[in-house]
């Protein structure tokens, strides 16, 4: 018999709650020590495009969050 288990995360949909994801950008960006503006000067994104990766509101680019985390990736390793 085989018991299901479903991921305590996204409770098995394969997506991570925006709000658990707001709060990684959000101390991926602090981390960082980079502004929203700075950010913005080096993944070519506005400011409030990228600042919108940090809310929990549904208004976030797939885009902006892979420049984003391509960024992040290449400042601390």
């Amino acid at each position: 018999m085989t018991i299901p288990i479903r991921c305590p995360c996204c409770g098995g949909t394969g997506q991570m709650p925006a709000s658990f994801t707001a709060l990684q950008v959000r101390v991926l960006r602090q981390r960082s020590g980079l502004t929203w503006k700075q950010i913005a000067e080096l993944t070519g994104y506005s400011a409030t495009t990228l600042s919108h990766l940090g809310g929990t509101d549904n208004h976030k680019s797939p885009g902006a969050m892979v420049a984003f985390l391509a960024l992040m990736k290449e400042r601390m390793g």
